[in-house]
């Protein structure tokens, strides 16, 4: 392991180096956990001890030691002081082993494996759902889920399991559980689950074999209390509870009654009792649910009892969800025996309460008065869980308990699970699950079917999905429930642990010594990171210039999951490039490249994230970039790269240089301005030729003197009329009359 450890101090710094292998300490020797660094670039070369599996990450810590009180401290940028890194080695990987049974019935398969030399690891489901990511599940080269139901993996965990077997050529096994539990396949709620696609058997069974048939009604609360928000998140407890009862739609068959009721000051059906045959439109109803009013529930128990009693099934079912407390709640009792003792046959009540102010009390008093289940729920983000549960608790199993001896399947001689094993011995039951068919009704052909019972379902049958393969063992696990004979001393119990065995051992990634393919023994692949990309060289020596190139596929911190173009840059080298740390302070970026051998094991590898802060002062890989950036800034504009320590040395003058500051001139055109003042002399030149200006000067009437008063009479002008003018008045008849008037009274 090598360290490379980078001082930007001037002088030396002391302090302790820490070394974590998967979050555990790593023991140092003494003249390297106690560490004095030098200005510049420290390398470390260390012998590490390797943990089991094929995935070993590592965390270097360096604390430096206290400075004397009153000194300048030795390292002013405690961010980058924390690396972390990731790395994969050809060594064996594990099996590891979910057990979901409350009795631990996997005990038996885990010592046949181990007995076998395979290196065996088991969790409990709730362990597997927190450290399920893509890259932890690298440690291990097949996941074998005994009795584990859907709602025990989140949907997240789902996906990463999901994306391990296609993507990274990882194995998964399905064992059914013992009875009366029955959590796996069809019983265990993994239809509609990114699991179901991925099962060499389908959990849709032919309607001769969905006996008995159920019926549902799911009565959600939508009262003003459901908008609530979840965790400080942006959804409310309202769309979270509604999409849990729709992804519990998946649980059921398409025979089944299912009906929806919400509730608040009144009741109403969202989608009315009917053949759960169209679950996505059903769904989308549900999703349509709005919080508004109170909480009234007896009127919503009324109608679902109203529909259910003559409804012909032989299981019937009422799922409550509320987080309050109800009006009318003297009424619960009466109606939880209505529906105990409905005349078609009793309608159980399961209740799930939701929240801190959920009538617990009266909510799991109605669930045990009418037979039902009853769920406690603080976080409303495992609701969808919830329902899931709730659903699948409502169907009786999907088993048979019949016992029989199973009969050599059609690939039973060519599978690698059961060739050369001899009579296998009988078995008590199985979950029902049936083959896979085309369009056709023919066998999907991959599917290797190795053992079926004289009916011909299904008991062990596998195939490849991506890059991984996946087996179904619908039975029991070996020395328990169904399967207690195949666990015994007897003689051809030795026939069923080689089963087990060869079986472990074909489905596992090829680094477990199965069939699932080797690795190309000369394919290289180099992961470089820096400047927020990752960049990604696989060699592949002897490929041929038109080979198909590997498949290259990047998963962000966030789950992003992305498929990167390879580049034929030189024969046998491919290149690409990847944006690295996307969707996070700090994580991993992992990469899968899968070979061009068809079944080979692909390489996995990949880049870290450093939060923003560490990214700030880290000195190498992080900050070369931008200093690279900064250095052709200067040099393209003509300026200088200084130093903290030119800085320091530096006067004013000296650091304000305008020797090179050549001097500068903008020019701008002036005819939009011109333009804009001619326009303006022309009208003004247009004023002045049709305006009478003198006009405006006239003066209306006599002027008077200021020193005197005049009593001369105002005269008045005539208006100006565009008529046509009377003849003067010296022309008349009339004036020449008044004339000669005039003339005799002058004369007298």
């Amino acid at each position: 392991l090598t360290l490379t450890i980078t001082s930007i101090n001037p002088g030396p710094i002391t302090g302790t180096l820490r070394l974590l292998q998967e979050g555990q300490e790593v023991p140092l020797p003494p003249d390297v956990s106690t560490l004095t660094l030098q200005s510049g670039r420290n390398i470390l070369t260390l012998r590490v001890p390797l943990s089991p599996g094929p995935l070993h990450r590592f965390e270097a810590v360096f604390e430096p030691s206290a400075t004397i009180t009153g000194e300048r401290p030795s390292d002013t940028a405690s961010a980058n002081n924390r690396a972390i890194a990731f790395t994969t080695s050809p060594g064996a990987g594990r099996i590891l082993i979910v057990d979901g049974t409350a009795n631990s019935a996997a005990a038996t398969l885990t010592g046949t494996l181990t007995a076998a030399g395979l290196s065996v690891a088991t969790l409990t489901p709730s362990a597997l759902d927190s450290a399920s990511d893509l890259l932890s599940l690298q440690a291990f080269d097949l996941v074998v889920l005994v009795d584990v139901p859907a709602e025990a993996l989140s949907a997240a965990s789902q996906q990463s399991l999901a994306r391990y077997v296609t993507d990274t050529g990882g194995g998964l096994l399905m064992v059914g559980g013992p009875p009366p539990t029955a959590n796996s396949f069809g019983a265990g709620g993994w239809k509609g689950t990114p699991i179901e696609p991925l099962l060499p058997v389908t959990l849709d069974l032919p309607d001769r074999l969905v006996m008995p048939s159920t019926a549902v009604v799911i009565i959600l609360d939508s009262s003003g209390s459901m908008a609530r928000g979840v965790m400080g998140s942006s959804a409310s407890q309202q769309q979270i509870a509604n999409h849990g009862a729709a992804a519990a739609l998946g649980a059921l068959d398409k025979q089944d009654l299912v009906g929806v009721i919400e509730f608040n000051s009144t009741a109403s059906w969202v989608v009315p009792l009917r053949p759960n045959d169209q679950p996505q439109k059903t769904g989308e109803a549900i999703m349509g649910i709005s919080a508004n009013g109170g909480t009234n529930l007896p009127p919503a128990l009324a109608l679902a009892y109203s529909a259910l009693q003559p409804a012909r099934a032989a299981v019937k079912h009422i799922i409550v969800l509320s987080d309050g407390r109800s009006q009318g709640r003297g009424r619960l009792a009466a109606l939880a025996k209505q529906c105990k003792e409905a005349p078609g046959g009793p309608i159980k009540i399961s209740c799930i309460a939701v929240g801190d102010d959920a009538d617990t009390e009266g909510m799991e008093q109605l669930a045990r008065n009418a037979g039902g289940e009853y769920f406690r729920v603080i976080d409303a983000n495992i609701l969808p869980r919830i329902f899931v549960k709730a659903v699948r608790v409502v169907r009786t199993p999907l088993v048979r308990e019949e016992p029989f001896t199973p009969v050599p399947g059609p690939h039973s001689a060519s599978s690698p699970a059961t060739a050369g094993i001899g009579e296998l011995p009988p078995l008590g039951g199985l979950i029902l699950t049936q083959p896979r068919l085309d369009a056709q009704k023919k066998n999907i052909e991959g599917v290797s079917y190795a053992l079926l019972t004289p009916q011909g379902e299904p008991v062990l049958a596998h195939w490849r999905a991506g890059l991984g393969q996946v087996g179904a063992f619908t039975s029991s696990p070996p020395g328990s429930g169904w399967a207690g004979a195949w666990g015994s001393a007897a003689a051809d119990s030795s026939a069923a642990q080689a089963m087990w065995v060869q079986l472990a051992r074909s489905l596992a990634r090829g680094r477990a010594g199965g069939s699932g393919g080797e690795a190309e023994p000369d394919l290289a692949v180099r992961f470089e990171g820096g400047g927020g990309v990752l960049r990604i060289r696989v060699d592949v020596p002897g490929a041929e210039s038109n080979a198909p190139p590997p498949k290259i596929t990047v998963y962000s911190p966030d789950g992003t999951r992305r498929e990167v173009a390879a580049t034929l840059t030189a024969p046998g080298v491919y290149e690409a490039s990847a944006p690295a740390g996307e969707g996070g302070d700090e994580g991993l970026t992992i990469v899968t490249v899968a070979p061009t051998t068809p079944g080979a094991a692909p390489v996995i590898g990949g880049a870290v994230r450093r939060s923003a802060a560490a990214d700030e002062f880290r000195v190498g890989g992080g900050s070369d970039a931008g200093t690279e950036l900064l250095t052709r800034i200067a040099r393209e504009t003509g300026g200088r790269v200084l130093s903290l320590d030119d800085l320091r040395t530096m006067t004013a003058s000296q650091l304000f240089v305008r020797d090179k500051v050549e001097p500068r001139e903008s020019r701008a055109p002036l005819w939009p301005l011109l333009l804009w003042a001619a326009a303006g002399v022309l009208m003004l030149d247009i004023a002045t030729r049709r305006v009478a200006w003198d006009r405006w000067g006239r003066v209306d009437g006599s002027e008077a003197d200021g020193n005197r008063k005049s009593s001369s009479a105002v005269r008045r002008t005539a208006p100006i009329s565009t008529a046509a003018s009377p003849r003067p008045e010296s022309d008349s008849p009339l004036a020449a009359a008044k004339r000669r008037a005039r003339k005799q009274t002058d004369g007298m």
